[in-house]
């Protein structure tokens, strides 16, 4: 049951924005996701002081706005949270929102802790879809067309919100933005202010838009380099007609390994493609990605220099994952050969020498947390590596204080 507004004392608003892993890679080279921030303030604060404004800002009109509300304030969760992802570190104030603002940019709908908030507030707060709000921060083609028509449904008469986005409008000081940034204010004021009191919404915001379910956008590769049973010569419990269909893990886990690994690819932000590594033009020459290998690949010299090949032609970007257990075959008179086959695969002469070796899992009962880590690992390297540029910052430091005689200099 929802508290009533009167007995509630956490935020009116919890601000969702995304923490963009490319304003991360390029102002903290030594980040690869293995290292971690260490201490408050070694991701750069002006990533944040924008959306800081926006909170004070539209926590003192809706102090104004609501009656009986003092000493209630907004909420975000800084960029030194980067790397917080689970829910020990998830801030307090998601579940403790009236209402949850997604700030939409290029980078919202890839953030994991923005994942992580959103599935946060939908599984504590009642009607959680009726309470996320849309607002346009940065536009991009690379936004959900129908998120922006839900952004512009909730404030839909200003001409530059639609143009710029809330943090153009936040930035810029000439008077045509200021006044536009100041009925941006009241129009999501106006839309928060009755979630706070259960009131129906102004307007009806798209059926089409998802807000706790999100269309994933991009592609992830997810290609397997595996032998098939007839170049095993005969029929196997863990391989078929394609390399897509093995299986090492059968009869435990009968689904492909492939298939299992593309179930834990973030739904909202990507759609898995299997490929078979060796047909493959380019396994991920373009999209983010991973590789499996069975090191039976490596069993004779045909599939030693076939394992050559798909290595040369995978992009050092995309990590490889050799996966050494779950084959009944590794007992017996077949431990010797897994083995032999296992090290002709980490051979590093099977490689460019730009590529990290594959990394190994061993274990059946560490797979999930392998492979989410891996998939993570593959989304950093991707966009640090790829041959495009960093996108320029387009987030300012902190303005300074500037005397009267500076400013007329």
């Amino acid at each position: 049951m929802t508290t009533p507004a009167a007995e509630r004392d956490g935020p009116y608003f919890f601000l969702s924005h995304a923490h963009p892993i490319e304003q991360i890679v390029a102002e903290m080279p030594a980040y690869n996701g293995a290292q971690q921030p260490s201490a408050p303030g070694q991701v750069d604060q002006g990533l944040d002081h924008w959306v800081s404004k926006v909170c004070r800002d539209l926590s003192d009109t809706l102090a104004n706005r609501i009656n009986g509300s003092a000493g209630r304030q907004g909420a975000f969760q800084p960029c030194e949270d980067v790397t917080a992802t689970r829910d020990g570190n998830l801030s307090a104030a998601v579940t403790a929102a009236d209402s949850f603002l997604a700030l939409y940019s290029e980078s919202y709908a890839g953030d994991d802790l923005v994942r992580t908030q959103r599935i946060a507030f939908a599984e504590k707060v009642q009607d959680a879809g009726q309470r996320i709000v849309p607002v346009l921060w940065e536009p991009s083609p690379r936004i959900d067309p129908t998120a922006v028509a839900a952004a512009l449904a909730v404030v839909p008469d200003v001409a530059e919100y639609a143009e710029h986005g809330l943090l153009a409008l936040t930035r810029l000081t000439d008077a045509v933005k200021a006044a536009a940034y100041q009925s941006t204010l009241a129009g999501l004021t106006e839309w928060i202010a009755r979630l706070v009191q259960d009131r129906p919404a102004i307007r009806q915001l798209p059926a089409d838009w998802q807000p706790l379910h999100p269309r994933a956008t991009e592609t992830f590769i997810v290609a397997v380099l595996a032998p098939t049973w007839t170049e095993l010569l005969g029929p196997s419990d863990w391989y078929g007609t394609t390399e897509l269909e093995w299986s090492p893990f059968n009869p435990d886990h009968p689904e492909p390994i492939g298939k299992r690994v593309a179930a834990l690819v973030n739904p909202d932000v990507y759609v898995p493609q299997l490929v078979e590594a060796t047909t493959a033009a380019a396994p991920a020459d373009e999209y983010p990605g991973i590789l499996l290998i069975d090191p039976w690949i490596a069993k004779d010299p045909d599939g030693q220099r076939r394992l050559s090949d798909v290595l040369r032609r995978t992009p050092d970007w995309m990590p490889a994952a050799l996966v050494a257990c779950g084959e009944k075959w590794q007992a017996g008179r077949h431990l010797e050969a897994l083995n032999s086959a296992e090290k002709s695969v980490l051979d590093p002469a099977h490689s460019p020498p730009s590529h990290r070796p594959p990394d190994v899992l061993r274990s059946v009962e560490n797979f999930d947390k392998f492979f989410r880590a891996l998939l993570l690992e593959a989304r950093r390297r991707f966009v640090a590596r790829r041959p495009t540029k960093l996108p320029e910052r387009r987030y300012t430091p902190r303005p300074t204080i500037r005397t009267r005689a500076q400013a007329e200099e």
